[in-house]
């Protein structure tokens, strides 16, 4: 196939058995992947199609040339329940102590110092936010014993920091390619979300936001929860399963890069 490079996958033999496994596509980056006439390949175009930073791409069986777009449209918040994979929050307050990781002594004063985050994408999986959230509800039962409990709960929610185009290009280095690299999804370090409405009305439209993975939070999940139950902290929408798996693959990926040595 012209234009593409081919990447292995150890398959074991089970694509040549499988016609489902020579027949798969999926998203990548936002770009396009096709079978390749050998079995235990799957091709990528080194060139990916211009749409791919405003739409997800997959392939239609084998038929080439019969690309199908995913618009994305942004899922409405949860009323009252667990937090969500992919959901975005916004007006964060995050609060650092100022003191070493270590014991404090009896009656110390230590200061705190209050950081807002405009926007946050919870990256937690949502079979972990569920079980939490059921868990804080119940009542310990005569079998759960307080260290049995705590397994069943998260001590913090990871998120990441989302910006608009205004604070994210001021974040970036000058020059025109590296932000079309930025919002076509070609920068491990990013990931961006086109500006989209917000189902089922498609009135409240979400601007473009481009997610920052090195700016990682980890936010106490009660304290959580309990911004949001005062209206502190709003919960605006989610991100949608074929977009939040696009999201959750990239950055991941960002955080298993492994350092080697010069």
């Amino acid at each position: 196939m012209a234009g593409c490079c081919s990447y292995r996958f150890p398959l074991k033999g089970l694509a040549k058995r499988s016609p489902l496994l020579r027949r798969f596509g999926s998203i990548t980056h936002g770009r396009l992947i096709t079978p390749s006439p050998n079995p235990r390949r799957f091709e990528l175009p080194v060139t990916a199609p211009r749409q791919c930073s405003l739409r997800c791409w997959y392939s239609t069986n084998s038929g080439r040339g019969r690309s199908q777009e995913v618009s994305l449209v942004f899922e409405p918040p949860g009323d009252g329940g667990a937090l969500r994979q992919g959901e975005l929050l916004e007006d964060v307050w995050v609060l650092r102590p100022l003191h070493a990781a270590s014991e404090l002594r009896a009656g110390e004063a230590v200061e705190v110092e209050a950081l807002r985050i405009s926007r946050l994408f919870v990256l937690h999986a949502d079979c972990d936010l569920h079980q939490d959230f059921n868990t804080r509800r119940s009542p310990l039962t005569e079998r759960e014993t307080e260290e049995t409990r705590q397994s069943s709960l998260i001590p913090q929610i990871l998120a990441c920091a989302a910006f608009d185009d205004t604070a994210i290009r001021s974040r970036l280095p000058v020059g025109s390619e590296f932000w079309r690299r930025v919002r076509n999804n070609q920068e491990e370090r990013y990931h961006c979300l086109p500006s989209a409405p917000i189902a089922p009305a498609q009135i409240d439209l979400v601007p473009q936001l481009v997610i920052d993975f090195r700016r990682t939070f980890a936010i106490f999940t009660m304290e959580l929860y309990a911004a949001i139950q005062s209206g502190a902290v709003k919960r605006k929408c989610i991100v949608p399963p074929v977009h939040v798996h696009d999201l959750m693959h990239r950055f991941f990926g960002y955080l298993s890069r492994v350092g080697l040595p010069d």
